[in-house]
């Protein structure tokens, strides 16, 4: 399969020719539209990479849900705000308790 951005824009591209709604959770719970695609990314690794996807995200006017963990390998103060500053929300993505033992 093909992971290239390239096709990542072609393939939103595609979705938005065929009349399908891009919406964040939040605009979709309070007035959800026909066809709708609700973009989540769990920002794991490499925040850089997020971005560059919330960038192709904008220029095609659609805005996502970027999960961010509190992790030094996610977490990136910087990327977290020009995400936010393009449209997108952002939200955590918390650890579940069986990765930190019970302890938060």
């Amino acid at each position: 399969m093909d992971f290239t951005l390239k096709t990542y824009y072609r393939f939103l591209s595609t979705f938005k020719a065929n009349g399908y709604n891009f919406q964040s959770y939040k605009d979709f719970i309070s007035l959800p539209k026909q066809k709708t695609i609700i973009l989540r990314h769990d920002v794991d690794k490499l925040p850089q990479n997020s971005l560059i996807t919330s960038k192709i995200e904008h220029n095609l006017g659609i805005s996502g849900t970027y999960y961010f963990r509190t992790h030094k390998c996610s977490w990136n103060k910087e990327i977290i705000k020009e995400i936010a500053s393009l449209g997108h929300e952002i939200g955590y993505h918390y650890e579940n308790l069986s990765t930190c033992n019970g302890y938060m």
